[in-house]
């Protein structure tokens, strides 16, 4: 008899374990869903704080950084509008990427 109520106790607990762990599967999934839905208008406005962001950035770093022409190195005080070398260091002048009028 003793061994009967073991077989029961033992089998009711693994249905409410197995019943438990789906269900907590299920909610898993649908955060995973509901993570991939994604609304173009929130990818824009990500971009838009983004590069707001960057140009804040740019605002607060030196011309080594925001000139037309700028060193590799980004020497400190080096960057130009013109092409030419950097005065700290001799190398060349690249043009800058990031550069906006």
């Amino acid at each position: 008899m003793n061994k009967i109520k073991l077989f029961l106790f033992i089998s009711v607990i693994s249905f409410f374990c197995i019943i438990s762990c789906n269900s907590e599967a299920d909610k898993t999934l649908t955060t995973k869903e509901d993570s991939v839905e994604v609304k173009t208008d929130d990818i824009k406005k990500n971009e838009t704080e983004v590069n707001k962001k960057d140009s804040l950035k740019t605002e607060k770093l030196g011309k080594e950084y925001t000139a037309k022409y700028i060193c590799p190195d980004h020497c400190k005080d080096s960057g130009s509008d013109k092409e030419g070398e950097c005065p700290n260091c001799g190398m060349e002048y690249i043009e800058n990427p990031n550069f906006t009028k």
